[in-house]
């Protein structure tokens, strides 16, 4: 290989590592194997635990695992929310709580509105500067 100029250190000349490369002709044209359909004896599920348990170790986060916590939190999101079904808030019987709003009708579900009404009832008056408690 000829010698070269490194691109990270100016005037640092170095000669890389040979390549070598070589032809060969068949009498038959190579044919690739088919795949085994156990694939225990060569320990490929052995090997994706492995994978499994040091990514988790290291604290890594796969996409897989980043997607069901999300999915998780959005289930507890609508539970805190009272939310059933789809796209249909929870009918709470036998509480009579009228305090409560109904949400606006906007393009979404449960306007901001609602949710910031229904978060300032659980909220003390100091946190708003309001006389009171």
């Amino acid at each position: 290989m000829p010698v070269r100029d490194a691109e990270d250190q100016p005037r640092h000349f170095f000669r890389e590592e040979s390549k070598k490369y070589m032809t060969v002709e068949m009498e038959t044209p190579f044919v690739w194997p088919e795949q085994p359909e156990d694939w225990k004896p060569w320990g490929k599920e052995d090997y994706k635990n492995q994978i499994k348990e040091m990514t988790k170790a290291s604290g890594a986060i796969t996409q897989a695992d980043r997607r069901s916590e999300q999915d998780v939190l959005r289930l507890q999101a609508k539970e805190i929310l009272g939310w059933k079904g789809r796209g249909k808030p929870a009918e709470k019987e036998g509480k009579g709580d009228s305090k409560k709003t109904k949400p606006e009708k906007t393009g979404t579900s449960l306007s901001y509105t609602h949710l910031k009404k229904q978060w300032e009832e659980k909220r003390s008056p100091r946190m708003f500067g309001r006389p009171g408690a």
